[in-house]
């Protein structure tokens, strides 16, 4: 059975997007299902907040999508039983303008993650609708907006 992916997604940054992800993440672990986060956001909040520092992996996302490296020798284990991500780094900024030219640059993630073996795939996003937004929008089949309750953040979510 394909993995379900979600992709926590909002232009808007603060307003939970990876606490959402990371507690979606575990929650989901916890019960016992196989999951995967996928930190798409170069702040690599997701990866940091698993405990898992920057400097301590040599490859990450950004290898994945600019260099055609097989995200199955990114992912690492977590502190979490059952819970696993495909880190992000600094360096995955600087996706966005080397992708561009690129055919189809929407459909990488997509590529680098359709025959993997988890049960859920949690996909944090970063607060812009750029390259990387558009990749997890391509990728999956469920998204979550979370959203602050303000009339700024509802006139925001509203914009199309």
């Amino acid at each position: 059975m394909p993995a379900k992916i979600i992709a926590i997604i909002n232009q808007k940054g603060g307003v939970g997007k990876t606490t959402t992800s990371i507690n979606l993440s575990c929650g989901l672990a916890r019960k016992g299902k196989k999951v995967l986060l996928i930190d798409l956001d170069p702040q690599a909040h997701s990866t940091i907040g698993l405990a898992i520092e920057p400097e301590s992996f040599k490859a990450s996302l950004n290898e994945v999508l600019l260099q055609k490296k097989s995200i199955k020798e990114v992912i690492l284990k977590t502190k979490t039983e059952n819970l696993y991500i495909a880190p992000s780094h600094i360096r995955l900024d600087r996706a966005e303008q080397q992708l561009a030219p690129e055919l189809f640059r929407e459909t990488f993630l997509h590529k680098a993650i359709k025959n993997l073996d988890y049960e859920f795939i949690v996909i944090d996003c970063r607060p812009t609708l750029g390259t990387l937004t558009i990749n997890a929008l391509y990728a999956c089949n469920f998204i979550i907006v979370p959203c602050e309750i303000s009339r700024y953040a509802l006139d925001g979510f509203n914009d199309r």
